[in-house]
């Protein structure tokens, strides 16, 4: 029982260590205006995503 136990632990701590990270903004002007179709890229993935009619993105990384 407590070798089923360290494994389900170990499996639940390794999941949490590689989980995936997303980072949300909002890309605006200099005005306050929220811009749309810009490309934001992940430098370390090159993943690009285009931020929506509001301005708003959503990309996998850390911060940092």
């Amino acid at each position: 029982m407590k070798l089923k136990l360290f494994f389900f632990l170990s499996f639940i701590f390794f999941i949490h260590t590689h989980a995936q990270s997303y980072i949300f903004g909002r890309i605006t002007s200099e005005n306050g205006a929220e811009m749309e179709d810009v490309n934001v890229i992940n430098i370390r993935t090159d993943e690009i995503v285009v931020s929506n009619r509001d301005g708003h993105f959503m990309i996998s990384g850390r911060q940092g």
